[in-house]
């Protein structure tokens, strides 16, 4: 996770470079791969928990949209998604102090794309998904935004409650359902 965040080199190997390069070799027997990163798919990379200090920024999840556009997934990439006020960082709060939908929702602005009616495929791509608040305080904005597009999500790493990661590429389809301030993620 920590190579993921920081863009590092495991071994010899560019981590993000190499997971782009493995989820194109698994898009064959991922149906929901090929739709999330299709031709026709916008990749839009979530914005980091804090404004960008500079044009030079490490911004991880606009690094594994270059890296999954240079493997042939996607159309392009569109920074439509800017956090305008901080949130706390989830990695490091404390239980029950990590950002909700709300406060994503709340610091998040869409910038305005001059083609918005005409594109019909957006795929928003983050580093890690832990319980998928950011993908859900996103939605509504997306949703108004780009009214007749077509939203998808894709993280490119999951931790899981469970015993550590047997493989190192292991996609999954899920579900993140939200009510009543409860956030649902299965896988």
């Amino acid at each position: 996770m920590l190579a993921i965040k920081t863009d590092g080199i495991m071994g010899r190997w560019n981590v993000i470079e190499y997971s782009a390069s493995q989820i194109r070799q698994s898009l064959e027997s991922h149906r929901f791969l090929q739709e999330a990163l299709s031709p026709t798919a916008i990749l839009v990379p979530m914005p980091r928990s804090a404004p960008l200090r500079g044009q030079h920024s490490l911004w991880p999840a606009l690094r594994i949209c270059e890296a999954l556009l240079a493997e042939g997934m996607g159309q392009s990439i569109r920074r439509v998604l800017v956090r305008d006020t901080a949130v706390r960082k989830a990695a490091t709060a404390g239980p029950g102090e990590r950002p909700n939908p709300t406060d994503h929702h709340d610091s998040i602005l869409v910038r305005p794309a001059l083609d918005a009616g005409g594109i019909q495929d957006l795929t928003v791509v983050d580093d890690v998904i832990t319980r998928g608040s950011s993908f859900i305080g996103v939605t509504p904005r997306l949703q108004a935004a780009f009214p007749y597009a077509t939203l998808r999500y894709f993280a490119l790493l999951r931790p899981s409650d469970e015993d550590p990661f047997e493989t190192t590429i292991d996609p999954v389809s899920g579900q993140i359902t939200y009510q009543q301030d409860r956030l649902d993620r299965v896988p």
